[in-house]
């Protein structure tokens, strides 16, 4: 299930990763990326980061994060979040905050991750906002403040993180008038599924595949690419290359930001080779 974690940060950590740049090294590290060459994508981005480039040292902490490339260690992830943070990128220090969240690679403190997701905040990551709402609502690592999430929410909101609508309408607070009334379904789906992904259970990996399943069904990219890890790995549900191949064919296609597209891309591509 640790492995399977990393696909929480889904939404953060990888829908940057195949943001438009002009570093050479960078766009080189993405190009091997795409084609499922990571120990090449590991030294072009390694090679970025030495230069001060904050993407760089985000996208290591990912590959560490997630196994690909290198040996997967949570700590070696959570050095090169603080790296990127430290230069100044939202997304690493999102990450920074959902490592002390979940406990990954350091002692769960939800103090720390509201310090984190508070910085993220700062920086303009959306989601960390949302978060950090959270627990401000819950009183969770931080003195309860209904004020302060109502805040965060309508911020958040406003930013096209549908989910906190479902918040403010529970708080019976209003939503900013950009944000269509409609709440997206297969977004909320997805949220809840990434929720269960903390408590690593077996009960909790089948009504995650469920949620995602479901999510997938109205075409949700990131639940189409994690229901297709779930079938590849055999996380909640047996295992089924070939309809984890479908699904990770299915987000690349559905996907409209190109870091999520060349990720489902790869998973497929690599799973194509493997059945060579």
């Amino acid at each position: 299930m640790a492995v399977m974690f990393k696909k929480r940060l889904c939404a953060a950590i990888l829908v940057s990763l195949c943001a438009a740049t002009q570093a050479s090294t960078v766009t080189a590290g993405l190009a091997d990326f795409r084609q499922g060459r990571f120990s090449g994508a590991f030294q072009a981005w390694n090679q970025a980061a030495t230069a001060g480039d904050a993407r760089g040292a985000l996208y290591i902490g990912v590959l560490y994060d997630s196994g690909l490339g290198v040996a997967q260690s949570y700590q070696q992830a959570m050095s090169w979040y603080r790296r990127a943070s430290a230069l100044g990128n939202a997304a690493g220090s999102f990450n920074v905050g959902v490592m002390y969240d979940a406990g990954l690679g350091v002692a769960k403190s939800p103090a720390q991750a509201a310090s984190w997701y508070a910085r993220a905040a700062r920086q303009g990551s959306a989601r960390a906002g949302y978060n950090l709402a959270m627990l401000y609502e819950t009183g969770t690592g931080v003195a309860k403040n209904r004020a302060k999430a109502v805040a965060l929410y309508q911020r958040a909101a406003g930013q096209g993180i549908a989910a906190a609508r479902t918040h403010l309408s529970a708080l019976k607070q209003p939503a900013p008038a950009a944000v269509p009334e409609q709440p997206d379904e297969s977004m909320q789906k997805f949220t809840e599924a990434q929720q269960l992904l903390i408590s690593r259970g077996a009960a909790e990996s089948a009504r995650m595949v469920g949620l995602f399943r479901r999510a997938a069904d109205q075409h949700n990219p990131l639940a189409e690419y994690d229901l297709g890890y779930c079938y590849e790995t055999g996380m909640g549900t047996p295992r089924d290359a070939a309809k984890a191949y479908d699904l990770y064919r299915r987000a690349a296609a559905d996907a409209h930001d190109q870091s999520l597209r060349s990720l489902a891309q790869a998973g497929a591509d690599n799973l194509h080779q493997a059945s060579k």
